[in-house]
């Protein structure tokens, strides 16, 4: 601004005002960060959390877990699992029994999808842009070899901030872990079926 006396720039008042609303932008944008990570990390557990109920629905109905059942219940493309007792294989691939457990779950309409779908497009996809998986994963001492739905890519201050909230915050016990230190860049994140 040119003042009466020719000088140009601006007043202490005007830079004061500006350094104070970019401070409230700022603040505003972080502030909104914080809440989208924190909506993401309470999806991604409570996505988890509704897995398992449906694998313990399958359970209960089929008396067998979903992919390891040794029966196809008639269920157009679904391969019999060798029931025992753990769900194998890749996640995305055709044919094993991770892939085939999401199968089973979706013809038994216990979570959404299409049940004739293929490789990774079986995967239901998680908040942070990748797939959730099944297999299992030995947990320690205390709770030893389970199923498991699980998330890669991940990154590891995530991971623990999910970990400190909904367990024990010990990457490597309780029955939410990772496949290593939290310090990790990206790790994967598994929740005990």
């Amino acid at each position: 601004m040119i003042g009466k006396l020719g000088r140009a720039g601006f007043t202490f008042t005007e830079v004061s005002i500006a350094v104070v609303l970019g401070g409230l932008i700022m603040g505003a944008v972080l502030e909104g960060k914080t809440l989208v990570d924190g909506f993401k990390q309470h999806r991604l557990i409570q996505d988890m959390i509704s897995v398992s109920a449906a694998y313990h629905s399958y359970m209960n109905r089929y008396s067998a877990l979903p992919g390891d059942d040794s029966n196809s219940h008639g269920w157009e493309g679904v391969t019999p699992g060798n029931r025992n007792g753990l769900i194998d294989g890749p996640g995305q691939s055709d044919g094993s029994e991770a892939h085939e457990a999401w199968q089973s779950l979706r013809f038994a309409k216990l979570i959404t999808g299409n049940p004739g779908a293929h490789g990774k497009r079986v995967l239901p996809q998680n908040p942070y842009g990748e797939g959730y998986y099944l297999g299992h994963k030995d947990f320690g001492a205390h709770i030893g070899t389970r199923n498991c739905v699980y998330v890669k890519y991940i990154s590891g201050r995530i991971a623990e901030s999910i970990d400190v909230r909904y367990d024990d915050g010990l990457y490597n016990a309780g029955t939410i872990a990772a496949s290593a230190d939290y310090s990790s860049d990206r790790v994967e994140l598994y929740y005990a079926l």
